[in-house]
């Protein structure tokens, strides 16, 4: 299930505009054409740009050389453009999940910093106050509404983190990281580990794992009410024996899970790097070879594209969005490119520099 929904499948909000009216859903005469031409900048409205078709908010439209706005949106209208569109955007500020840097992980943790949420319940908003909020829905439901409890500020509203937690949660991030790593796909990071059963990686996946091993939700499982069990066994701290029942208030709105911190940073998680930064450093000796002349630093920021290397070669079978190894078969494509099947997507440099040597 989280191969097929993490690393199968691909949302990219691009749909025509439907509102919801009294007789039922309409689009009021927009159609996916008309979202596309939005996208990709096609129409003639100069003051309209890709944000105005309402995609996913972290993509950026792509157009690989020799194809025209026009051209991808022919494509992309047609029934089997829904298989395409990942060869045309791009993700804008991917987040390798492979990094083992903590100041990394905490800036990503609070990418949603001050931001306030709106409850189901009329315009009223969770407080920001500096903290960073996990919902588990777009609209949770409001606390303080009907009436005040006890408990109820953990059974309704949301998860909120402060900088303290988001550093210790970033922390512990990092120790599964390099626990369980490298993961070879978002599936991999998101789910327990299978097979031959280990203690510290088979009952929760990196993220729950992490968030177990910090004090986030002790508040919610000693203030929110109903049973406890045992966490005192010697398995992974937070996650209790298969005998054992869990807090029956796990996965209420104020228990931060796996699941919370995955809706809002999913979108920009990957499992691998598509932007390098590559620095070369090239010397002239003099002629007996005894003393350096001159030196030159430059640094590339180089780039992987959707496109393969060779995209003029059976140009019908080296589309972007087909596959040297078939995914469910593993047998190799016949009409793929030899030089696709070497060399992969394409690479290219999007910004080079000369350095001086105290940049070094």
């Amino acid at each position: 299930m989280n191969n097929a929904l993490f690393d199968r499948y691909y949302l990219s909000g691009i749909a025509p505009d439907f509102t919801l009216t009294g007789s039922g859903y309409s689009n009021g005469g927009n159609t996916l054409k008309d979202t596309l031409d939005k996208f990709f900048d096609n129409d003639s409205d100069p003051s309209t740009d890709y944000r105005d078709a309402q995609a996913n908010p972290v993509l950026r439209p792509y157009l690989p050389p020799g194809k025209s706005a026009n051209d991808v949106v022919s494509e992309l209208d047609a029934a089997d453009g829904y298989k395409k569109l990942g060869a045309y955007s791009l993700i804008d500020g991917a987040f390798n999940v492979n990094s083992t840097s903590i100041p990394a992980w905490e800036a990503f943790l609070r990418s949603n910093r001050n931001l306030a949420v709106r409850y189901a319940q009329g315009s009223a908003t969770d407080s920001p106050s500096n903290d960073t909020p996990f919902p588990s829905s777009a609209s949770p439901s409001d606390p303080s509404a009907p009436a005040s409890l006890t408990t109820q500020a953990h059974w309704a509203g949301l998860a909120r983190l402060n900088d303290a937690q988001v550093n210790d949660l970033a922390t512990r991030i990092v120790e599964q990281v390099k626990l369980r790593g490298p993961f070879m796909s978002l599936s991999d990071f998101v789910n327990h580990r299978m097979g031959t059963l280990n203690n510290e990686t088979s009952y929760a996946g990196a993220l729950q794992a992490a968030i177990d091993l910090t004090s986030i939700n002790n508040s919610v499982h000693s203030n929110a009410g109903g049973a406890n069990p045992d966490y005192s066994s010697p398995y992974m701290p937070g996650r209790p024996p298969a005998s054992t029942l869990s807090a029956s208030t796990t996965n209420i709105p104020g228990d931060l899970t796996q699941a919370d911190v995955l809706l809002p940073l999913a979108p920009r998680l990957t499992a691998r790097s598509d932007t390098f930064r590559i620095r070369s450093y090239g010397e002239v000796r003099s002629l007996d070879g005894n003393n350096i002349v001159s030196t030159a630093i430059c640094e590339a920021i180089v780039q992987r594209v959707p496109e393969y290397v060779d995209s003029v070669t059976n140009a019908s079978d080296n589309e972007p969005w087909d596959e040297a190894i078939n995914p469910t078969t593993l047998v190799e494509s016949s009409s793929f490119n030899d030089i696709n099947k070497t060399f992969g997507r394409r690479f290219k440099i999007v910004k080079l520099r000369w350095l001086s040597p105290d940049e070094i």
